[in-house]
């Protein structure tokens, strides 16, 4: 089996987490685009057509959210475990460790900003007035780019760090 067969079976983490974090900022674009909607339907008021448009779309966003967190806390629990079978031996004194364990705070730090993120149902978002919207589509947005920027920082260790 050649190597780039291989990968599309088994994605490297660093693949994993870049898929991931294209997953995140799509979710932040379409909560980014919402709000400018929302700041007018603030000053103008919002129908029942609009709300329905608009909860529809921070729903699809947070089914992506969701389905980020989960990806992200998959690769902090990889990190975890790979750094608990070194500790305990000669390994935790080595760069390998400190590469392991770094990896692993940051995804920690990234799922911690993820799960700020109150996923609400339907009828929890339609029963919200605009200004209540987007109050909680802005801060979901800086959750995310919060998220985002903690996976950017994220070094996986080479050799067997796929």
């Amino acid at each position: 089996m050649t190597k780039a067969r291989r990968n599309k079976k088994n994605p490297s983490r660093a693949d994993r987490l870049n898929d991931t974090v294209e997953l995140a900022e799509k979710s932040k674009n379409i909560l980014d685009e919402l709000t400018s909607d929302l700041n007018d339907a603030v000053e103008l008021g919002m129908d029942k057509e609009q709300n329905t448009k608009i909860v529809d779309s921070i729903i699809d966003a947070l089914m992506n959210v969701e389905d980020a967190r989960d990806r992200v806390q998959e690769l902090h629990d990889e990190m975890e475990s790979w750094a608990g079978n070194m500790e305990g031996t000669n390994l935790e004194n080595t760069q390998k460790y400190e590469d392991v364990s770094s990896a692993r705070d940051i995804l920690d730090s990234a799922v911690g900003f993820l799960n700020n993120i109150d996923i609400k149902d339907t009828a929890e978002l339609t029963d919200m007035d605009a200004s209540d919207l987007l109050e909680y589509v802005t801060d979901a947005v800086s959750e995310l780019e919060n998220a985002i920027d903690e996976c950017s920082g994220v070094e996986f260790p080479g050799a067997f760090g796929r």
